[in-house]
C-alpha cells in the first residue's frame, strides 16, 4: 500500500471529509468551515440522515460558495447508515469522519498526513482531541497514545481499553472500508467495532497534536437509557465478527461482554436508571468474576442497592 506515495508531494494526497448530520443545522456551519479550510481536502460529503430543521439551507448556502461540498440525502436510518452512505461516494486517497457538532482544529489534515512523509505504509493516524462538556464548560485534552507495530496487540489493547479511537481524530485509508462497514442494526455505540476493526487491519501511527474539538451533550444519543439497553450488547457480537475476527482472537470476547455489560452499568447508572443498571452489573459478574475486584464499578453497585431509587425504571 506504501509504495503508491513514494515520491508523491505530500500535498497531493486526497482526503474526503465526512459528516453525518440529523437536525444539527443549528452547529452545522461550524464542522463544515473547519473541513473546508483543511489543507489537502479533496471533498467535504455531508449526509443528511432525515432531518426535519433547516439542514438544507445551511448546506445549500455552503455548496454556492465551494464546489468541495458534496450533499446526500437519506431517510432517518441512523448515524452507521449514514457513515456507510457517506463512505461508499467518498474518492479520496483517506477518509476523515467528523461528527456534525464537532470541529476541526486549523492544520489537523496537515498534522495527520506528517507521518506520511516518514512511513508511506501507515494507513491509520491518529491525533488527539480536545473534550468540552456543553454543559458545565469543562475542558479536557486527551493524552497521546502509542500504538504497536502489531496490529493483534493494537486491537486488544483496544478491546482492553488501553488505546482508544474516536472521530474527527483519525485518518484512514479509504480502501480499509472496503471490509470495515457501520453495524446499521445498532442505534448506540455502533463505531465501537469500526475503531476496533480499524486496529486490526491498519498500521497505526499516533500523534501528539490536538487535531478536533469534541462537544459533549449531556443528552447525547449515546447517554439514551432506552438505546443503552436495546442495544449495548450488540456490539460485542459486531466486534467479534467471525467474518473479520481471526479464530484465534475469539478467546477475548466473554470478558470483553463482562467489560461491555460494566460499561451499560456506568452509564445506566448516570442516566438514573438503577434497575437496569444493577441487572447489567450482574451479568458482567456472571461472565467474569474477576471483575468484581473493579472497586468503582463495586461501590456504585453497593451504592445503587442503598438507593431508594434502585426499582425506578427512566425513560
Amino acid at each position: 500500500m506504501g509504495d503508491k506515495y513514494k515520491g508523491r508531494n505530500m500535498s497531493s494526497i486526497t482526503v474526503s471529509i465526512i459528516i453525518p448530520s440529523y437536525n444539527y443545522a443549528h452547529v452545522l456551519h461550524r464542522a463544515i468551515e473547519s473541513a473546508l479550510c483543511q489543507k489537502n481536502t479533496n471533498e467535504v460529503i455531508i449526509v443528511d440522515d432525515g432531518s426535519t430543521d433547516n439542514t438544507e439551507n445551511v448546506i445549500t448556502k455552503f455548496m454556492q460558495k465551494d464546489n468541495r461540498i458534496h450533499y446526500l440525502q437519506q431517510e432517518n436510518s441512523g448515524p452507521a447508515v449514514a457513515r456507510n452512505y457517506g463512505l461508499k461516494h467518498a474518492t479520496s486517497d483517506f477518509v476523515l469522519l467528523l461528527d456534525a457538532d464537532d470541529e476541526l482544529l486549523p492544520g489537523a489534515i496537515e498534522n495527520l498526513l506528517k507521518p506520511l512523509e516518514m512511513d508511506t505504509s501507515l494507513e491509520l493516524i491518529v491525533g488527539r482531541s480536545v473534550s468540552i462538556d456543553t454543559k458545565s464548560g469543562r475542558y479536557k485534552s486527551k493524552k497521546s497514545q502509542k500504538f504497536s507495530t502489531s496490529k493483534e496487540k493494537n486491537f486488544i489493547s483496544f478491546i482492553n481499553k488501553k488505546i482508544s479511537l474516536s472521530h474527527g481524530r483519525f485518518l484512514a485509508k479509504r480502501k480499509l472500508f472496503f471490509i470495515i462497514n457501520y453495524p446499521e442494526q445498532i442505534k448506540n455505540a455502533e463505531d465501537l467495532s469500526v475503531y476496533a476493526h480499524l486496529f486490526l487491519y491498519a498500521k497505526a501511527y499516533s500523534i501528539k497534536e490536538e487535531v478536533v474539538i469534541k462537544y459533549h451533550h449531556p443528552d447525547s444519543f449515546r447517554h439514551n437509557s432506552k438505546n443503552i439497553i436495546n442495544y449495548g450488547l450488540n456490539v460485542v457480537d459486531a466486534v467479534f465478527n467471525p467474518t473479520i475476527i481471526p479464530f484465534g482472537l475469539m478467546k477475548y470476547k466473554t470478558k470483553y461482554y463482562s467489560d461491555r455489560c460494566l460499561s451499560m452499568f456506568r452509564s445506566l447508572y448516570v442516566c438514573g436508571d438503577k434497575y437496569h443498571a444493577n441487572i447489567f452489573y450482574i451479568k458482567a459478574i456472571l461472565a467474569n468474576p474477576k471483575s468484581i475486584l473493579k472497586i468503582d464499578y463495586l461501590r456504585k453497585y453497593i451504592k445503587s442497592l442503598l438507593s431508594k431509587n434502585r426499582f425506578k425504571v427512566s425513560n
